[in-house]
């Protein structure tokens, strides 16, 4: 009995999760532009090194495809690609990694 009322809860967790993972996003952006992806986000270029800290801290490390310089921490982020740094970012190297 016990079991199964596991599985059960297990079911109930996955199918409030799964459509939240699979909805698109929707935000706004400072100059009010809304922009909307059909879901969220596979690849990440970090802006800044505290960023690139809170990607790693939230588990999302794996999808980081660029950084900027002195984004150093943790050390598995020495090892992503660096396109620029906290005041000049080379939008071109962004373009390409599309």
């Amino acid at each position: 009995m016990k079991v199964l009322h596991n599985v059960i809860l297990l079911i109930i967790f996955i199918s409030a999760y799964l459509p939240n993972a699979l909805a698109d996003v929707t935000v706004e952006d400072d100059a009010g532009i809304e922009i909307r992806l059909q879901q969220p986000a596979n690849r990440v270029v970090s802006l800044a090194p505290h960023l690139t800290e809170l990607l790693f801290s939230a588990g999302a490390g794996d999808r980081i495809v660029a950084t900027v310089h002195h984004s150093d921490y943790p050390i598995a982020a020495r090892d992503i690609d660096q396109i620029g740094d906290a005041h000049k970012r080379l939008t071109f190297s962004i373009q390409i990694l599309e």
